[in-house]
């Protein structure tokens, strides 16, 4: 027997998993939930706790969404009763307010149609604006206030080659823009900005010699030098996301081709085009299994068509989602650059509630065999 304390935490679980459409086509949202209403044997075992559960839900103050059906316990000696057994919820704001989050989702909505107001004109932006409400619900009122001055000055020069720090958006601190680069990534998609087109003092380089290594096999350069690296025949290439995985990648046979690693520590996309010779071997790319995971392969596969992914499918997804959190990502963006496989997997993390799987949870035995599949032998 479910009590109407249960459908709070249901619906904002419902709420939560379904804010994006609750912003952009609140009528749009249905919550329709079963209340497992007792057996005939079960009331009779148990006639205090079956009336509370009837009374709780004849005091629900709106009985247009409590289904009621007739049930005869005539066997059990209860005669026939007038029986709750499921709630329906229709719209955003009412969900909201049987989840508890009335406030919550009003503060959304407002946010949300400030932030849409930046470029009024546009509904893609609006659509971004509604998906990518993880991305912005926590700023802070000075945040929201350097949004729009940022988000408009990058659309106008998107190509601007300024210092990260230096851009004259006034009112706006040096190290902002540097700490929302996802967010203003995000929102300005719509207009085809992958890239901010600003200069950054750390645009640097770590990469890793996998086997045939020089002296120095762990190397970090400025960006610059990495694109003169190798003129003429490069090694194959492993992008990883994560510092700790970079750092446990297994050793390869010397017998393999080369093949070093680079960490790309969620930027990889917006800096590795510089890399001309990348057009030039094979490239695989492993990230998290989550929304920018898949987002940066995606973005990767924008300026080298030929990546192939590792341990980006659903075998890996259905085999680890033991190991899952939630992702505060969007994972209803629209990637088309992922394979059929890949998209397979990255809806999967989502229709499972949002889910991702971070690149270092998965079991080190396992992602070495899968590298060496690919790689070589060690």
């Amino acid at each position: 027997m479910r009590m109407p304390k249960d459908l709070q935490v249901h619906a904002a679980k419902y709420l939560r998993n379904h804010f994006a459409e609750a912003l952009a086509d609140p009528d749009s949202l249905h919550l329709s939930w079963p209340l497992h209403p007792p057996t005939a044997t079960a009331a009779a075992r148990d006639i205090g706790t079956t009336q509370d559960f009837i009374r709780a839900w004849q005091h629900w103050p709106h009985q247009e969404e409590v289904i009621y059906e007739s049930r005869n316990w005539s066997r059990a000696g209860l005669g026939t009763n007038n029986v709750p057994t499921r709630i329906t919820i229709n719209g955003a704001e009412r969900i909201a307010t049987a989840a508890g989050l009335k406030r919550e989702y009003s503060t959304a909505q407002q946010r949300a149609q400030d932030i849409a107001a930046i470029f009024p004109n546009s509904p893609d932006f609006t659509r971004t604006v509604h998906r990518s409400y993880n991305q912005w619900k926590d700023l802070s009122a000075y945040d929201l206030r350097c949004l729009g001055p940022c988000l408009t000055w990058l659309r106008a020069n998107p190509h601007s080659g300024e210092w990260e720090r230096a851009v004259p958006v006034e009112g706006v601190d040096g190290k902002w823009i540097g700490n929302h680069r996802r967010l203003l990534l995000t929102l300005l998609a719509p207009f085809g900005i992958t890239d901010l087109g600003l200069r950054r003092s750390d645009t640097r380089l770590r990469l890793r010699y996998l086997n045939h290594a020089p002296a120095l096999s762990d190397i970090e350069i400025p960006l610059a030098d990495a694109a003169e690296l190798f003129p003429k025949t490069p090694p194959r290439v492993l992008i990883v996301e994560n510092k700790q995985t970079f750092l446990a990648l297994p050793t390869l046979a010397g017998a393999s081709p080369p093949t070093i690693a680079l960490l790309g520590s969620g930027t990889a996309a917006h800096q590795l085009h510089a890399l001309s010779w990348l057009n030039h071997t094979d490239i695989t790319y492993w990230g998290d299994l989550d929304a920018a995971g898949f987002a940066i392969l995606n973005a990767v596969r924008t300026h080298f068509p030929h990546t192939k992914s590792l341990l980006m499918d659903t075998a890996t997804v259905t085999a680890f989602q033991h190991l899952a959190v939630p992702d505060p990502g969007d994972g209803s963006a629209t990637l088309t650059h992922l394979t059929t496989e890949e998209q397979r997997a990255y809806r999967l993390l989502f229709t499972e509630g949002r889910l991702r799987i971070e690149q270092e949870r998965i079991p080190f035995a396992y992602a070495s065999t899968a590298l060496h599949e690919i790689f070589g032998p060690p």
